[in-house]
């Protein structure tokens, strides 16, 4: 029960953005109610947001950590963002990741979650975010008008100043994000620290966060870069490919998270229908008919998305690019 009064906790108490300090200097810092910070200690000594990348973990662990996810989300929604995110995001990095950035490699894995505002490599923990909506574009991506110019050599691994805006920016408090920008060879993903190597604050201002309907616990908010510092992952031009990997498999995780609420409201129906109605009522068609079929579809949804996190670490690109998406579009159908 602690587990459910804290998720009604963050969501009444949602994240505030500390825009400056009492002397006007510029903070661009998340404050979180306590309860968001015990459930974030939580997932991730459950390794929501890694376990799949484990060195040494058993053949299934992409099923036990799908079937963790389940069960968090019907608890709290909000802390399932950062380590999707994450989660996603830690394949990528494990290929592309700048040589600058080696030290990161090891806290990404780690079961530990610190707020410290210390440069990757000094942290025991870490968490990833994702950038690519802007206000003009929406889900048009190449409409990007965020630009990307070299500070040095231009390729893999090499530092990029970027100037542009973000209109969804997910979990602005995270050690990382991985963005679109736009190159002379078009879209192109960089990997933008929250802090840079030497300890100081990258120029990624936060311009407010989001106020939104549903997954109120959790922080989004729009961001503008001026003369932001990003690494470039892969080739110029390469940036969609390359962070759609990412978005796929955060889409599978969202339809674990739906599918672990769904069970939550049906284990609601069941338990109020026992509780509200008596002998002669339980025999109308509502509780005859309609809870058993929805109790078949979760079954149905359940064995297929445990299907598809056991494969998620067996498809090889580029088959992987459309298998994670189809998968879980196949799972959605399951609800109609």
């Amino acid at each position: 029960m602690a587990g459910f009064r804290r998720a009604g906790l963050g969501s009444a108490e949602p994240p505030e953005l500390l825009r400056y300090d009492a002397r006007g200097v510029r903070l661009n810092e998340v404050r979180f109610h306590p309860a968001w910070h015990l459930l974030m200690q939580g997932v991730c000594a459950s390794r929501l947001h890694n376990l799949s990348w484990q060195p040494t973990v058993r053949e299934h662990a992409s099923v036990a950590r799908a079937a963790r996810f389940v069960l968090h989300a019907q608890v709290e929604a909000g802390t399932l963002c950062p380590v999707t995110m994450t989660h996603a995001a830690i394949p990528l990095l494990q290929t592309y990741l700048p040589a600058a950035f080696e030290g990161w490699l090891d806290p990404l894995l780690s079961d530990r979650y610190d707020t410290h505002a210390q440069p990757g490599d000094q942290k025991r923990g870490l968490l990833i975010g994702m950038g690519m909506t802007e206000k003009q574009g929406g889900s048009d991506l190449l409409t990007t008008t965020t630009r990307a110019e070299p500070l040095g050599a231009r390729g893999p691994g090499e530092m990029y100043r970027l100037t542009g805006h973000k209109w969804f920016f997910s979990v602005p408090q995270s050690d990382a994000h991985l963005v679109l920008a736009q190159t002379p060879a078009g879209l192109s993903c960089f990997f933008l620290p929250r802090l840079l190597p030497d300890g100081s604050r990258n120029a990624i201002l936060i311009e407010r966060l989001k106020d939104k309907l549903g997954n109120r616990s959790n922080a989004s908010s729009e961001v503008e870069f001026r003369d932001a510092t990003g690494w470039l992952l892969e080739e110029e031009g390469e940036g969609v490919r390359l962070i759609l990997k990412m978005g796929g498999m955060t889409r599978f995780d969202c339809v674990l998270g739906s599918h672990g609420q769904m069970l939550s409201q049906e284990f609601e129906a069941v338990k109020g229908s026992n509780r509200h109605f008596d002998a002669r009522w339980r025999q109308l068609r509502l509780r005859l008919h309609k809870i058993p079929e929805a109790q078949a579809r979760e079954l149905t949804r359940s064995l297929l998305l445990a299907t598809g996190a056991q494969l998620l670490k067996y498809v090889e690109p580029p088959l992987a690019d459309g298998w994670v998406p189809a998968m879980a579009r196949s799972a959605r159908l399951t609800s109609t």
